[in-house]
């Protein structure tokens, strides 16, 4: 990203505090200034950007900046007044002796730097931040990633730090270094290949069947139930048979065979078609059928979708007038959560117009309460069970994304459909969320064998020094880029949100960010908030693109200094009406300017200011 359009990016998604109260801890060392003086011994402190109301119990003055210390966190944190002049070099000096560490002027413009942007640290914390100041050297990029470690309430460790401070896109260290493309494990190798944009080696039927030949020789059939489930494989053959043609297949050899050695079998090739499967030819459009029916939707989701169904049945095979009430109500509130949560909105992209008439034909049913028949159409209950039939469950949608990635043409590099599945290669190949996964099949008492992610291969061949024919350097790098895109992916400001995603590409990496207030359900608003795109395009090259919703209605500008670029924009504005009306939304209006740096952030702020947030 070159300085001008990531001045503009960043400009954009700059984010407001909201209005919220700092999270404080005992001990933490604030700046603030005295914006206002109010009665009853009240005043307006700006901390760090965010406005809060204290009620002071010593005189302070308006205009005037100081240090504060948190002595308290009770309901109502206590602050105590430790400086009058925060900036003045004698008093900075004197906190890093106490904090342990020397005195020096670097230290002391590291320590103004952190107070003036914000951070609110503990001495601990000053005397571990100017330790990493120290060995990292006293760059720019230093001291801000540190402040930010601090704004964000982080652990003060080296590992984190080297996580925000990787500068280098992961598309780049996993397509350039050849120590690390050419490693020997064969699941390693497959997954750089994905994630660094390239084609694989190893066709989707050749993946197919190793995976196969491996779980067959081991006595595991989570593949074959899947492909069955899939239909591309028939459903009347049974594990047992299955297994005795892969035996038939392999000939003179058997035992238990590793998922390389399993393709180097496979590569090797037999006279004979490996058993079961489809041909090269047939075998990409079943597995993009299977990838394209999957609705974007929790396991919970499709629990509650499931019910409706069931209960959607039920009323279609009884009269109405043998429906009590108890149902009715029951299915009606069903009925409701479903469409308030915008899972109806999903179903109506995969089955279309049908959807709506059946809606319409429930909405009846609930209005007249059983008071006389509705006919329900068997025929669309019929295709709602289909799709959700074809739903594969949640631990296997990694090796769905890989094997559609697979099945792609090396030509759909640009298309809506690549891009898609890039970002659901990144969420579930990357390993960003390994460790939120592992942390809910704990709290939910499951165990469920998961695929390895590129995180967790590369940290079993850092701890496996007997495979280490890739340089630890080169690991190390692809581990810190891949923590500092999880420590960053999302923000929680109070009651806004931010995420951030980070797709490789072949060319340039993409950049996403959304942002905004959360719902009910703890995510997201998507009726009102804004997205940000950062994509380095073809033709276009370099280009923006700032998506505003509120309240369902679209406002999109489009950054780019091609010449081409407004006349495309007019070209494809029906098109893109047509889209996001499907969607809900409206196009209110689309704009296309030169990548110049503007401040055009969503503000969000919320100026009001009730009761007191804390005493000094």
């Amino acid at each position: 990203m070159n300085p001008t359009v990531s001045a503009l990016f960043k400009s954009l998604h700059q984010f407001p505090n909201a209005g919220k109260t700092p999270s404080m801890k005992k001990g933490q060392l604030i700046s603030a200034k005295i914006s206002e003086i109010l009665p009853k011994n009240q005043a307006i402190l700006n901390m760090g950007g965010t406005q809060v109301k204290a009620q002071l119990e010593m005189p302070l003055t308006k205009g005037e900046r100081y240090v504060l210390q948190v002595t308290a966190t009770n309901e109502l944190p206590h602050l105590s007044l430790v400086s009058q002049k925060p900036f003045s070099v004698e008093w900075m000096r004197s906190l890093i002796k106490e904090a342990g560490s020397k005195p020096s002027e670097k230290n002391v413009e590291m320590l103004r730097h952190l107070f003036q942007n914000g951070a609110s640290p503990t001495k601990d914390e000053v005397f571990q931040a100017l330790n990493l100041f120290r060995k990292f050297g006293g760059r720019s990029r230093t001291k801000d990633v540190i402040t930010h470690i601090l704004r964000n309430q982080m652990p003060m460790k080296e590992s984190v730090f080297l996580a925000l401070s990787s500068r280098e896109s992961l598309s780049s260290v996993l397509t350039q270094d050849r120590n690390l493309v050419n490693t020997g494990d064969q699941r390693l190798k497959e997954i750089i290949g994905i994630l660094g944009g390239k084609s694989s080696p190893v066709t989707l039927l050749q993946s197919l069947s190793s995976r196969l030949l491996h779980e067959t020789s081991i006595n595991k059939r989570n593949t074959f139930l899947f492909l069955q489930k899939a239909e591309i494989i028939s459903p009347e053959l049974s594990f047992e048979k299955f297994q005795q043609e892969v035996s038939k297949w392999r000939g003179q050899s058997n035992g238990a065979l590793t998922l390389d050695d399993a393709l180097q079998s496979i590569k090797k090739g037999s006279e004979s078609p490996f058993p079961a499967l489809p041909s090269q030819r047939l075998l990409p459009t079943m597995v993009n059928n299977v990838f394209k029916a999957q609705l974007p939707s929790s396991s919970r989701e499709l629990f509650s979708l499931k019910n409706w169904l069931t209960q959607a049945e039920k009323a279609m095979n009884l009269s109405s007038a043998n429906l009590s009430s108890d149902f009715v109500n029951r299915f009606q509130a069903l009925h409701q959560n479903l469409a308030d949560t915008l899972v109806f909105k999903k179903l109506e992209h995969h089955i279309g117009q049908d959807f709506t008439i059946l809606r319409k034909q429930l909405d009846q049913l609930f209005s007249l309460n059983g008071s006389r028949p509705v006919e329900l159409s068997r025929e669309i209950v019929g295709k709602l069970q289909t799709l959700l039939e074809k739903q594969m469950p949640e631990s296997v949608r990694p090796q769905l994304v890989e094997w559609a990635f697979k099945a792609q043409p090396t030509a759909s590099e640009f298309t809506k459909e690549a891009f898609l599945l890039k970002i659901k290669a990144m969420l579930h190949l990357s390993g960003i969320n390994d460790e939120a996964i592992i942390h809910r099949d704990v709290q939910q008492n499951v165990s469920v064998q998961r695929e390895s992610t590129l995180k967790s291969l590369v940290v079993q061949r850092l701890q496996d020094e007997s495979v280490m024919s890739t340089k630890p350097e080169v690991l190390k790098q692809v581990l810190n880029i891949l923590n500092g895109m999880q420590l960053t992916s999302q923000q929680d400001h109070g009651q806004m949100l931010q995420l951030a995603f980070h797709i490789p590409s072949i060319s340039q990496d993409a950049y996403v960010n959304i942002e905004g207030k959360k719902n009910n359900e703890g995510i997201i608003d998507p009726d009102s908030c804004h997205i940000l795109f950062y994509l380095d395009l073809k033709h276009l090259k370099e280009t923006v693109i700032d998506l505003m919703i509120v309240k369902r209605q679209v406002t999109l500008t489009v950054y780019n200094e091609n010449e081409m670029t407004p006349i495309l924009t007019k070209e494809h504005k029906g098109n893109l009406e047509i889209g996001l009306e499907k969607l809900g939304y409206s196009l209110l209006s689309i704009n296309v300017k030169g990548g110049h740096p503007l401040n055009q952030a969503a503000s969000f702020v919320n100026s009001e200011h009730t009761g007191v947030d804390f005493r000094i």
